[in-house]
Order: structure tokens, then sequence, then C-alpha cells
């Protein structure tokens, strides 16, 4: 390559990295926040949560994939803007991008393994469980299942020739080749058309599962209040006469009295009648405080059941767009070149909205966990 090329190459490489000056602005603010509450996460559960329940089992297992996915992918993205028609690093282009997808399609599919485990223990709390066996059995086949699904990014991916005919110059891309008639081309088509299904399909998984988990919520919600209603009801219904006698409950304070007891008086008539205090045992009022705190549970049950609707949510909503964008550019691929600055703007912000997906669940952790919540703050 002699000078007057790579110079007009640079300039060309210039004249595009500006489109991209906005969206390199946001990867930054993506992989500032990303690595805060990613990495909060992980120090709250490491100091504070070593000894929790299973339902947190997956939590911070999740934190450091999605940690490591925008360690690695916001930097070799930013790279990439850079160097929009200059990447030639073919060892990047394949096994960096390998790494990004690993950890990018391990957080998938950990979405896919918390939504089950949910909906076992809300829809089928007497049914088979996620046993500690089988929890790190699913962490094995993640990774692998990430594993197989990136490693075929280390045979496409390879730095591609854009020319540009106007400056009589050739730029370099890193893309899996999809748009030249070889003998490989279908078969890269074909594994893309695989990775939107299988994204495609965690996304139905998790949708039926939160369905049918916020059906069953709601039907545990409708039936505990008919059942406070109609406890309320036969608690205003408790004092009753019977044979000339009184029968009532007795709460002083917040504690009761263990007896029976026996009062005389004498009435204006100078009749006497006798008024028998039934008390309820100290063992009563125990079960019924047991019985509040096990009305609590569910309630804390519910918002963490809320809490990985809304990661779900933002799964769907993160990686949705990024499917259509795929399969609409997939033929054209001097499209990124084509475009205005507003337009790269707008369809890179709509291309990596994926970024989303890793850095958001945090800080949904904090909205929803309240000891999460307060855990973080005395951190600070």
């Amino acid at each position: 390559m002699n000078r007057s090329t790579e110079e007009k190459l640079n300039a060309w490489n210039l004249e595009e990295a500006y489109k991209y000056i906005v969206h390199d602005v946001f990867l930054i603010i993506y992989f500032i926040v990303g690595v805060f509450g990613n990495a909060m996460v992980l120090i709250v559960y490491q100091t504070k949560f070593r000894k929790e329940s299973d339902s947190r089992y997956f939590i911070p297992i999740l934190a450091l994939v999605d940690l490591l996915a925008t360690l690695l992918r916001v930097p070799f993205e930013l790279w990439r803007t850079i160097l929009p028609v200059n990447f030639q690093d073919i060892n990047a282009c394949r096994y960096l991008w390998f790494a990004v997808n690993i950890f990018t399609f391990s957080s998938i599919y950990f979405l896919g393994i918390i939504t089950l485990q949910r909906y076992l223990k809300v829809c089928r709390p007497f049914g088979p469980q996620l046993t500690l066996r089988w929890r790190r059995v699913s962490l094995v086949i993640v990774f692998l299942l990430a594993a197989g699904t990136g490693a075929p990014f280390v045979i496409w991916d390879e730095i591609l020739e854009v020319p540009n005919p106007a400056l009589n110059v050739t730029g370099y891309i890193c893309a899996a080749d999809v748009f030249e008639v070889n003998e490989n081309s279908d078969s890269i088509l074909g594994f893309i058309c695989f990775i939107s299904f299988v994204i495609v399909s965690v996304m139905m998984e998790l949708i039926i599962l939160n369905s049918l988990i916020a059906r069953r919520i709601f039907i545990l919600i409708r039936n505990n209040n008919a059942r406070k209603n109609s406890t309320k009801l036969a608690r205003s219904n408790v004092s009753k006469e019977r044979s000339g006698s009184t029968f009532y409950v007795v709460q002083e304070g917040t504690s009761m009295t263990e007896a029976n007891s026996t009062d005389f008086s004498i009435t204006n008539n100078e009749q006497e009648t006798r008024q028998e205090k039934v008390e309820v045992p100290l063992s009563n009022y125990s079960k019924a405080n047991k019985a509040t705190s096990e009305n609590q549970e569910p309630a804390s049950s519910r918002k963490f059941s809320y809490m990985f609707m809304v990661i779900s949510l933002a799964f769907i909503l993160s990686y949705l767009p990024q499917i259509f964008l795929l399969f609409s550019l997939i033929k054209d691929r001097y499209f990124w070149i084509k475009i205005s600055q507003t337009e790269t703007i707008v369809f890179k912000f709509i291309d990596h909205m994926t970024t989303v997906n890793n850095i958001v669940n945090p800080y949904v952790y904090g909205f929803f966990d309240q000891k999460f919540r307060a855990s973080a703050k005395t951190l600070c």
C-alpha cells in the first residue's frame, strides 16, 4: 500500500468515524453504568448474601456474565466505530467477537433458566424443582450452548473488502460474508437464521412462562383478598350472647392474657349477672402471628417474580429491533457507508440496544429488591 492510498483510506475512515461520535458517547456511558452496576451486584452478593436462598443463586452468576460481556463488547464496538472502514485485525475480528458472543448468549440462556426456576416455584411449588445439583448442571449446559452458538463466528467472521470507487481505495470491515454468493454463503445465512430462531425461542419461553406466573400471582392475590374479607367478617361477629353469658376476646396491648376468669357485678335492678371472659391463649396468638408472617412471604416472592418479568421485558425490547434490523440489512454490505450521519445514529442505536440487556439488571434489582438496595447502600 503506497502512501497516497493510505492517506485516502485514513481520510475516508475519519469521515466515516465522524458519524459515530454520538454513538461512541452512548457506548462509554453504557460501559460506566454496566461495569458499576454489575460490579456492585457481585460485591453485595459476595459480602452480604453468601448464604442466601436458591432464588438468588443465578443472580451473581448473571451479573458476572453481564460484566464480562460489557468489559469485552463495549471496547470492541468502540474499536470498530473508530475504524469503521479500516479494521484489519483478523484475530480480534474472530476471537474477540467469539468471546463477546459467549457471554452475550450466556446472559440470554440464563434468563431462560431463571424464568423456568420462577415458574416451578410459583406455579409448581409441590412438583420437581431446580435443586443445587441441577442448578450446577444448568451452568455447564448454558456455557456449552453459548460456546456452540458463538463458535461459527470464528469460522465465518473475516475482514471484508469494501471498495470506494470515488476515492479509488478499498476499505476493510469485520463481518461475516453473507453478501457474496459462494459455497459458504447459504450456510452463513442459515446460521444467522438459526441465531435469530434461538433468540426468538427464548423470547417465547419468557413470554409464556411469565404469563403463567402472572396468572398464578393474580389468582393468589384474588384468593388472599377474599380470605382477608372473610376473616374480617368473622371477627366482627366474634362477640355473641349465650344463656345470659357474654363471650368475648380480650387483647391487652400486643399480648394476650392466658387465663379464664369470672367477674360478678350488680346491675341497677340489683339482679346478679355473671360475665365470663373467654380469653384466647397465647399459643393461638402465636399461631396468628405465624400466619401473618406466612402471608407476607408470598408478597416478597411476588416482588421477585415482578423483578424478573421486568428483566425479561428489557431483554425482549432490546433484542427484537436487532432481529428486524439484521434481516433488513443482511443483503447490503455497504449499508453503513451509504447512510447519513443522522441515520447512522438511529440505526446504530438500534443495532446496539442489545448492550442494554447487559447493563440494566442491577438497577432493576435495586428497584424491586429492598434487601439488595439496603445492602448496597451500606457499601457507599
